[in-house]
């Protein structure tokens, strides 16, 4: 009796072994060949055992490869979600423009310094000196820096410097005067819920430092600009160093920010 099923063909031949077969001393063999090409006589029990073992390993075979295209495609998608916030962090070394000549061949213009002006921070109740800028500086809030030159960088960067000052002297109020009201936090939240934020994260520690350095200013519109620095904080509950990036807006003489990016070092 012959059958094509499963590659073998099966016949019914006598057991050479003593004690095998069924009653008529004959038990039914299948014939198999290798895959080294050696033939084998196996009973139907035994040829179902190897199927089945095949089966297993062709099963374990198919869930290797589709777990390792399933980590591929993981992979693709996480390393392309990370570009995408790359891209929306703004570097500033991507986006700035390069930094322009000036032209001493005309003699400088003067900068004017609007007529109001105020300290970065109120004198407290204690008799406090107010907060000062490095080098001795007091901010002054109205600066036209139009047409100003080299200036204008150097108001931007006090600003900033000022900015830094009232987050380390954990002053809530001259901190929330630097952000415009038309600031919108660059998380899903809104103004309010952010303030709300900063205020709890300004007063909750024993004690914050904030350190600025390697600034850059660019000019991305007539009235706004974008600067770029490494800030250093530091507090009695966390420590951290990021590239931060904050765009402000020149309201009636007053530099306040609008937008604030930070991307961790």
């Amino acid at each position: 009796m012959e059958n094509s099923k499963n590659g073998a063909r099966e016949e019914s031949v006598t057991s050479p072994e003593p004690g095998v077969g069924d009653q008529s001393g004959g038990a039914k063999r299948v014939k198999i060949k290798r895959s080294n090409g050696e033939i084998q006589w196996v009973t139907r029990k035994e040829l179902a055992r190897l199927n089945a073992a095949k089966r297993t390993e062709r099963e374990l075979h198919q869930q290797w490869d589709k777990r390792f295209r399933q980590g591929l495609f993981l992979t693709a998608a996480a390393a392309l979600i990370g570009f995408v916030l790359w891209l929306l962090s703004e570097p500033a070394w991507l986006f700035s423009a390069p930094p322009q000549t000036a032209d001493t061949s005309a003699p400088p213009k003067p900068a004017s310094v609007a007529a109001e002006t105020r300290s970065v921070a109120a004198k407290p109740a204690g008799g406090a000196a107010s907060a000062a800028i490095p080098g001795g500086h007091q901010l002054h809030d109205a600066v036209d820096i139009t047409n100003s030159g080299p200036p204008v960088e150097t108001a931007i960067q006090q600003r900033v410097s000022a900015w830094a000052t009232a987050w380390s002297n954990q002053q809530v109020e001259q901190y929330m005067s630097f952000y415009s009201a038309g600031f919108r936090p660059s998380r899903e939240e809104s103004r309010d819920a952010w303030a709300q934020q900063r205020r709890l994260r300004l007063q909750g520690p024993g004690y914050i430092r904030v350190d600025i350095d390697d600034s850059h200013v660019t000019r991305i519109a007539s009235d706004r600009v974008r600067v770029t620095f490494r800030q250093h904080y530091e507090s009695d509950n966390y420590k951290d160093t990021v590239r931060k990036t904050l765009d402000l807006v020149n309201e009636e003489g007053v530099w306040r920010i609008v937008a604030e990016r930070s991307v961790p070092l």
